[in-house]
């Protein structure tokens, strides 16, 4: 029966309907869920349009080739005709818990996490599978299950550890009967859940860590790592931390104070519809763009993350070799801000190995002064500089409070790094080095 209106509902069983979610049954609304809409279609059920477009557009159920899932006014809703979606569920729930025939409710999207697999690789689980007792865990004297050194690799999709019958055939630790030991191994996103707790504690041999040296180092300070991380690793990180609080191992609720997660390197790469991916040596360049070497096909050009599938990664050694390995670290911190993604550039390379050479160009020239920094120690009168001495002297000590506040607070390397070229490039008024004071600000 409908809450609202008191209209008899016929009561459906469709194979979308997940009993473990929710309450497991749904009110079916075929003109606004596409699952629903499908249904009726298939079994001739009456479509009602409830809720209509919000800039105007009408809706005809009969004409209808999809269901219109998005928010917008309802319509033939009685005392909610009229309203937004939004204001309306808000409505319709407060109605509902008054009459005490529903409310408002959150339904979690979880599902329970299967974290066995068949590899070598990977912490065995620690259970023994008996004939007569069942499946009994590993006792606690006998962990940590260590792998065998000899388990076969064969790359067929069954489990290595079930062909090392050494592993496999243990006794119950129940019963003493013959047994036989879980051949797969846990999930690699299990150890890297939880290991930054064991870095606080890394040579206890009883325990993962001590509950004092959680207190101390946690919550981490700030967590980098890439986009990949926040949907898969980040999930499985925050929730086994809640779990280690839920069991008393930490008192903390989240595992990082801070996340910082960084863009990709991307580089050029080049399609050939009849060769595929290209390596920059067979490109050539033909009158509408590059081409490939081979058979002069028009290449597709994307700008794509470096990857050896791609054929578009910089050889580290070759660079080092060419730029040093300095120039390579400020083109990657200099070249955008941290979270955004990188497009490699060979000018842009070369721009910060000139940038380089010019801070060692400044030191050789000045390098006798380096000598005396003892002697020239303290702060600068600038009773004894010029005025572009003067004016350089301020530029300096904005350019350590930027720098100290981009790098320490902001992360934003880029900017620090353009802070620290503008103060090179100011550099040419300390280029006649006299007096004291001169020497003292240089």
């Amino acid at each position: 029966v409908n809450p609202f209106t008191g209209e008899q509902i016929p009561i459906w069983i469709a194979n979308f309907v997940l009993a473990e979610y929710g309450s497991g049954a749904v009110m079916s609304v075929p003109a606004h869920d596409q699952r629903d809409f499908e249904f009726a279609k298939k079994y001739g059920l009456p479509i009602r349009v409830v809720v209509q477009p919000a800039d105007g557009t009408r809706l005809d159920a009969e004409k209808m080739e999809a269901a219109f899932e998005e928010d917008g006014v309802l319509v033939d809703s009685g005392p909610h005709s009229g309203k937004t979606s939004a204001q309306a569920r808000r409505d319709i729930a407060a109605e509902a818990e008054k009459k005490g025939t529903g409310g408002p409710t959150v339904s979690y999207h979880l599902r329970d996490w299967g974290i066995s697999r068949q590899r070598y690789w990977g912490t065995p689980i620690p259970m023994i599978h008996c004939p007569s007792c069942g499946i009994v865990p590993v006792p606690e004297e006998q962990l940590p299950v260590v792998l065998p050194d000899d388990a076969p690799l064969t790359g067929t999709g069954e489990a290595p550890l079930a062909k090392v019958p050494e592993f496999v055939n243990t006794t119950c630790p129940k019963c003493g009967g013959a047994a036989k030991r879980d051949t797969d191994t846990m999930d690699t996103f299990v150890d890297s859940s939880w290991y930054f707790a064991r870095y606080m504690d890394p040579h206890d041999g009883e325990v993962p860590f001590r509950r004092e040296s959680a207190d101390y180092w946690l919550p981490i300070d700030i967590y980098v790592g890439g986009p990949e991380h926040a949907v898969m690793h980040l999930l499985y990180f925050r929730f086994w931390t809640k779990v280690m609080r839920d069991m008393g191992l930490v008192g903390i609720d989240e595992p990082a104070k801070r996340l910082l997660t960084q863009g990709m390197v991307l580089k050029d790469s080049y399609w050939c519809d009849e060769h595929h991916y290209l390596p920059p040596d067979r490109v050539e360049d033909g009158p509408d763009g590059p081409v490939c070497g081979s058979c002069g096909l028009k290449l597709k050009v994307r700008a794509e993350k470096m990857s050896k599938s791609k054929l578009n990664g910089v050889a580290p050694e070759q660079l080092c070799q060419e730029y040093g390995a300095d120039t390579a670290r400020l083109f990657v911190l200099f070249a955008a801000p941290p979270e955004k993604d990188i497009e490699w550039s060979d000018t842009g390379v070369a721009g910060c190995y000139n940038f380089l050479r010019r801070v060692w160009a400044f030191y050789l020239k000045h390098e006798p002064l380096f000598g005396q920094l003892k002697e020239l120690d303290g702060p600068v009168d600038e009773k004894g500089l010029t005025k572009e001495q003067v004016a350089f002297h301020r530029l300096l000590h904005r350019t350590i409070e930027r720098v100290t506040r981009d790098i320490e607070k902001e992360f934003q390397f880029n900017t620090a790094i353009a802070a620290m070229m503008e103060l090179l490039n100011a550099v040419k008024a300390l280029d006649t080095v006299g007096g004291e004071e001169q020497k003292r600000l240089l």
